[in-house]
């Protein structure tokens, strides 16, 4: 018997647990953190969020060069515009979905087993 401890798992194993643990409740609200946070960033384009300036802001808090950013706001699509920035945001949509996804599964899934 081995006294290591172990490890952390990855990304790929903890996503890989919490659909072995939840089903289809874990894709389900996969897909519906995604879906909700495109819809939010689209709303939010839509409104007259300023994209070119919110993009320049982001690259400054990260550290890059905002003058990297050569535009293109005005020329993408809302829904384009809203895919990028929810890929921009998908390290923390992550965190948010390991987080809600307990909660999810004790209001609508069935319950998980003791771990």
């Amino acid at each position: 018997m081995s006294t290591e401890p172990k490890a952390p798992a990855g990304f790929s194993a903890r996503l890989q647990g919490a659909f072995d643990r939840y089903g289809r409740l874990a894709i389900i609200t996969w897909f519906a953190l995604w879906i909700a946070t495109i819809a939010g960033f689209a709303v939010a384009i839509s409104a007259g969020l300023d994209v070119d300036a919110a993009v320049r802001g982001l690259l400054d808090a990260v550290g890059l060069d905002p003058n990297a950013w050569s535009g293109g706001g005005g020329e993408a699509g809302v829904l384009a515009l809203a895919y990028l920035a929810a890929q921009a945001t998908k390290p923390l949509r992550i965190g948010v979905y390991f987080l809600i996804l307990p909660v999810v599964a004790r209001f609508f899934g069935p319950k998980a087993p003791p771990a």
